[in-house]
């Protein structure tokens, strides 16, 4: 699954991630059994519509859920710019 952020030119991504859908369904399945607690929310749109967000830093460290991304978190404390 791809996720990304437009840059402010809105010509093309400042950040992004390439998301193992396997991996994120298994941890969403499995949280409660496994005792971890997934960071989730809803966010509405002013259309009615609401979009459902997850933090990525609070799935399992197995399987791995990122496949890629744009930002290498080994350089900080995991928090892109």
């Amino acid at each position: 699954m791809f996720y990304g952020h437009s840059n402010e030119r809105q010509d093309g991504f400042a950040l992004w991630w390439l998301i193992d859908l396997n991996a994120f369904r298994a941890a969403l399945i499995r949280q409660t059994a496994n005792g971890y607690s997934i960071s989730c929310g809803d966010m509405a749109n002013s259309d009615g519509t609401c979009f459902k967000w997850f933090d990525i830093r609070s799935f399992p460290t197995y399987p791995p859920l990122v496949m890629a991304c744009s930002y290498d978190y080994s350089l900080d404390s995991g928090n892109p710019p």
